[in-house]
């Protein structure tokens, strides 16, 4: 594998973690969504914040994005340091806390992340808030919280944000010159449950946004889609490779090997003897069916195994590349296993009876 195919895919990832970010300024809000916001004061410097979900309604298994925003309601130009902590297997930001309550008081079981290699983008640095403006934090719900039945919750998020007056210089990189600013917002939403019609509604409104001439929105939709448990969601990334620019396509091969069924399995047969999607997507495809092909076999070997059920069904989160090692991730297990191939899963499974918490590697 050349390194300039895995330079490219590294810099399509990093885009990906930002894509979200700028999607937010123009992701439509839906419903009427009930949110609260936050007022903070640094010396003269007046802060607003507010969290704003995508739609206020949605159903279990659909994904949506949450905006974490910050209102400069001073009359000067503030920044905030954005970055430097996506070093984890969802690549979320970590400094970011999101909890779930519902009306009952129970909580949302949080979207635990598995121990082993990173991904994510190292680059740090300030973000402009002009004054009367605002500054928007994209977060990814499902890499925070599993909601596993339908009712009414409120969603908190919270940040520590670093905030500073505005240079074009790099003096935010001196302690002094930034505050830190605990900063938190709530949100009231509604989960319903999950209808195979308005589903299929939902793919395919995001389908268009998918295959719509603003590419950053296009990969923002990749995420979506490869996280929706449907066919018709598969069917929306099979569309995006054959129209899709060429981050776009890369992300859609790579959202592909997330779904184990024919349709998937042959579009990316055909990617890879495809000449006219260029090597890089090509060489994508070729790495997809491999980590396609090592989830099946694990997910064959859990169907057949005797373990308890809870040990029994793996939730796959994500598989990184690193040359010709495809990780991936199965929650209630905790070691860490290298495997020459997928058989190699019986052995490392028998390994981790008994464990909470394991994690392998082919």
């Amino acid at each position: 594998m050349s390194s300039t195919y895995l330079k490219q895919m590294a810099a399509l990832k990093s885009r990906m973690a930002v894509v979200a970010a700028v999607l937010a300024l123009a992701i439509p809000v839906k419903g009427a969504t009930q949110t609260s916001s936050s007022d903070y004061t640094v010396g003269t410097w007046k802060l607003r914040v507010r969290l704003v979900p995508e739609k206020s309604t949605f159903m279990l298994g659909e994904p949506i994005y949450l905006s974490f925003e910050i209102m400069n309601n001073s009359n000067e130009d503030l920044q905030v340091i954005v970055g430097g902590d996506h070093f984890n297997w969802l690549e979320r930001p970590e400094q970011f806390t999101v909890q779930g309550i519902r009306d009952n008081g129970s909580r949302v079981q949080p979207q635990d992340l598995p121990p082993g290699k990173r991904g994510g983008s190292e680059f740090v640095g300030p973000q402009k808030i002009p004054a009367g403006r605002t500054y928007t934090f994209s977060l990814f719900l499902p890499d925070w919280l599993e909601f596993n039945s339908a009712g009414r919750y409120t969603l908190l998020a919270s940040r520590t944000l670093d905030i500073g007056r505005y240079s074009r210089d790099a003096s935010w990189q001196i302690p002094g010159n930034l505050f830190h600013v605990d900063a938190r917002a709530e949100a009231n939403v509604t989960v319903i449950p999950i209808d195979h019609a308005a589903l299929g509604e939902v793919i395919a409104n995001r389908r268009g946004r998918l295959l719509g001439a603003d590419e950053n929105a296009a990969l923002a939709e990749v995420h979506v889609l490869e996280a929706i448990d449907d066919d018709r969601a598969a069917a929306a990334l099979i569309d995006a490779i054959a129209e899709s620019s060429f981050s776009v396509k890369l992300a859609a091969v790579d959202g592909l090997a997330r779904f184990n069924t024919d349709a998937a399995l042959a579009a990316l047969q055909k990617t890879v003897v495809d000449f006219g999607v260029g090597v890089y997507v090509r060489d994508e495809a070729e790495r997809a069916l491999k980590m396609r092909a090592a989830r099946v076999a694990a997910d064959e070997f859990l169907r057949k195994s005797e373990l308890p059920a809870h040990y029994a069904t793996p939730i796959f989160l994500r598989m990184i590349d690193h040359g010709n090692e495809v990780w991936i991730s199965y929650k209630k297990t905790f070691r860490d296993e290298r495997m020459e191939n997928p058989a190699d899963l019986m052995v490392a499974y028998n390994k981790a009876t008994g464990m909470t918490r394991w994690v392998h590697l082919e």
